[in-house]
């Protein structure tokens, strides 16, 4: 399965979006900015990204 960032700075929505992709069966890496969501892709390239503008 892809694996999913997703980038938000709503903790409450960021661990949602975890919760439902993970129990779907997806690996999902979270960030708090775009900062920290660009440093973990540099780390661990996602083949799909979520993003709140």
């Amino acid at each position: 399965m892809p694996l999913i960032l997703i980038i938000d700075d709503d903790n409450q929505l960021r661990g949602m979006l975890r919760q439902t992709f993970e129990g779907a069966g997806y690996d999902v890496l979270d960030a708090p900015n775009g900062k920290e969501g660009i440093k973990l892709y540099r780390q661990d390239p996602a083949e799909i990204w979520l993003l709140q503008t």
